[in-house]
């Protein structure tokens, strides 16, 4: 039986050059991602846009995010991801944005008793009114990803994989100015639960230590991915902060991303 799982979980991961649901990306909907990259030659366009109730923020109680994020397959099991977010709204972090370069390696696929391991390495730099006092921030982080067998049942897509991810990071800031902290660390897992072959849920757990002193994202999200197109999927998710040093009481994510090949070089694989 867990070779057949396996089996499936290799296809799946094999045909994500069109659009997969259950490949994990940073905020589409969810923090946690998985360990998988975007096909050799791959590459996806993808949206988002959140909303988000502050936790004691001197400034105001609501802040907008929108942001474009592109990710490349330069190389097998190696994607390149730029991202450019920009905030408005009433809290401090408003009118200002980040860009954001990131690359991924994925060292395995997943075997029947090795899970997907990946590495990732990013900048952070801040602009706009709030990111003149940012400093630039480098980041590494270890992923993972482990297929828990299949959901049983009398169900039609019982046999593909649910899994479990798990992201640990460690984030650098070279010119910590005011109060921020020059080192902080992102720590989460999460789950994803296909429904049908167009569907999968997804949930996830974690605290990302902020910027500031005295501060951290401390989550719990759920949401759901969802194929519209064989190459373009969208997302939506919620999530509720926790904890006395919280800086957001709750979110609203929505993304859409659109899986494309480059130019010349023949399809992702």
């Amino acid at each position: 039986m867990r070779k057949t799982i396996l089996a499936f979980a290799l296809l799946a991961t094999s045909a994500a050059e069109a659009a997969d649901h259950g490949n994990l990306e940073t905020n589409f909907p969810l923090v946690i991602e998985d360990a998988y990259p975007v096909g050799r030659n791959g590459i996806e366009a993808q949206l988002f846009a959140r909303g988000t109730r502050l936790n004691d923020d001197p400034e105001g109680d609501g802040l907008s995010e929108l942001a474009a994020r592109i990710e490349w397959g330069a190389f097998r099991n190696f994607q390149i991801a730029l991202e450019t977010p920009y905030r408005f709204g009433s809290g401090s972090a408003a009118d200002s944005g980040t860009v954001a370069v990131e690359a991924l390696y994925n060292f395995n696929t997943e075997t029947l008793s090795l899970p997907a391991f990946s590495v990732a390495a990013g900048l952070e730099r801040p602009y706009g009114q709030d990111g003149e006092d940012g400093g630039l921030e480098a980041s590494i982080g270890l992923l993972s990803t482990l297929s828990l067998g299949t959901s049983g049942g009398g169900s039609p897509y019982a046999y593909v994989p649910r899994q479990l991810h798990f992201n640990a990071t460690y984030i650098h800031n070279f010119d910590p100015l005011g109060t921020e902290r020059t080192d902080r660390y992102l720590v989460g897992i999460g789950y994803s639960q296909p429904v049908t072959n167009d569907l999968v849920l997804v949930g996830d757990l974690y605290r990302e230590t902020d910027r500031e002193e005295d501060r951290a994202l401390n989550m719990v999200e759920l949401g759901g991915r969802y194929v519209i197109t064989p190459h373009t999927i969208v997302s939506a998710g919620i999530g509720v902060g926790f904890g006395p040093d919280r800086t957001e009481d709750a979110r609203l994510t929505l993304g859409v991303q659109h899986a494309m090949s480059f130019p010349y070089l023949g399809a992702p694989r």
